[in-house]
């Protein structure tokens, strides 16, 4: 069972899944700024866990802002997050992302830790779970009826002259595997960053919106809706597109 939470998060099986933390995104290298950011999100995040009662936890990507390596307080401050939340979590998930360069590297420190991995995707059930900047191939598929992704940082924008507003995107798609039409459930999870606003989706079109999808392959896209991160419906577009992306 899938549950969508009014806080960029979501719950699926025994796992509290979020995205796109990009620890290190605002750009201030200030220790105590950077240490106030660091215990902000360590509460935030073990507020959910405690509220829901799970003890599981996948990051789908972008833990750190950086691409390669960042600087040393940043290294340093990452590694104490992700210690505070090992020391909570039964199991940590760290699925990476395409800002996740060097990730293991700067957590090798951790190794001592049973209780964490670091993997490219992860599939559950008849859900696969990966931070979508690249495209599974289709008949990968086969077996698959949801897929949650991120990375493109859904949100909705009402007015050219406000900032955008963090969203959920979720999407309803078809794919032809072996001469059979698939249904898939497309789920996108919103930033968990504060400092990230992303993409306003209300202001693609159909065609762009396809675009969007990573799946390697032909792809029909029928069903979009848009929610606030609060779970608000904002936008619910019938579409019938399709593409080889």
């Amino acid at each position: 069972m899938i549950k969508l939470l009014e806080n960029e998060a979501l719950l699926f099986d025994k796992y509290l899944i979020i995205a796109d933390i990009h620890f290190g995104d605002f750009f201030v290298y200030d220790i105590e700024i950077l240490e106030h950011y660091k215990n902000e999100i360590t509460s935030k995040i073990i507020k959910i866990l405690e509220k829901e009662k799970k003890r599981k936890m996948i990051i789908n990507g972008d833990l750190k802002e950086s691409i390669g390596l960042p600087n040393k307080i940043i290294r340093k401050l990452l590694v104490d997050f992700l210690e505070s939340i090992l020391n909570y979590v039964e199991e940590l998930i760290i699925i990476k992302g395409n800002h996740d360069g060097k990730i293991e590297e700067i957590l090798s420190d951790l190794k001592h830790y049973g209780n964490f991995e670091i993997i490219k995707e992860l599939i559950l059930r008849n859900t696969i779970i990966y931070h979508g900047h690249r495209k599974v191939k289709d008949n990968s598929l086969l077996d698959v009826s949801t897929i949650i992704t991120a990375h493109i940082h859904p949100a909705i924008n009402f007015s050219p002259l406000r900032k955008n507003i963090k969203a959920w995107l979720l999407g309803h798609l078809n794919i032809n595997i072996e001469d059979e039409i698939k249904d898939l459930n497309w789920i996108v999870l919103p930033a968990f960053s504060d400092y990230t606003y992303g993409l306003a989706l209300n202001q693609l079109s159909d065609l762009e919106l396809l675009s969007l999808i990573p799946i390697k392959g032909t792809v029909k896209l029928d069903k979009v809706t848009i929610l606030l991160k609060d779970l608000t419906p904002v936008e619910e577009r019938e579409i019938d597109v399709e593409g080889q992306n």
